[in-house]
């Protein structure tokens, strides 16, 4: 009987997994799903017939100095899934992209100034370096603004971006 309840336990945490990591995109505000969306669209012309799907956000960040201007900065990963998305969802052998986003948004759309910022390297290949970049990076745009920058105003450890 007990071997029966952890198989039932094991099958329902593994499907609970899978439903997770398919809604963990849909649970991203707006203003960070479009950040995500335009890394993806990038992703994909650069790499024909290449399927990227959002895998889950590590580190989220957001200031907004005034009623309709917010910087965002934004870690997360992507899986690699070739030419079918709909299989790579639960499969965990499939390459994992490490990305660091940053930008300005007015009323809820993306500026072209400044410059969108995007870093993303194979997992595996995530230096110290790399990150400090993003996060050097993403302070420089927010304090030549004039705003306060997006990580500034965390208590988290910068190594982790």
């Amino acid at each position: 009987m007990a071997a029966l309840m952890l198989l039932f336990f094991s099958i329902g945490a593994l499907i609970g997994s899978c439903d997770t990591e398919k809604n963990n995109y849909a649970r991203l505000p707006q203003g960070f799903k479009k950040g995500v969306d335009r890394v993806m669209e990038m992703l994909r012309s650069d790499a024909e017939n290449q399927t990227v799907v959002f895998h889950r956000s590590l580190f989220q960040s957001d200031i907004e100095p005034d009623d309709h201007v917010t910087y965002i900065y934004h870690h997360f990963y992507l899986k690699a899934c070739g030419v079918n998305a709909t299989a790579c969802q639960s499969r965990r052998d499939r390459v994992v992209i490490d990305c660091g986003i940053c930008y300005k948004t007015v009323d809820g759309e993306i500026q072209p100034e400044p410059r969108f910022y995007v870093r993303c390297v194979n997992k595996k290949e995530l230096t110290q370096e790399i990150r400090w970049t993003r996060v050097d990076h993403c302070n420089r745009m927010g304090r030549r603004s004039g705003a306060t920058s997006p990580l500034a105003q965390s208590e988290v450890n910068p190594s982790i971006y």
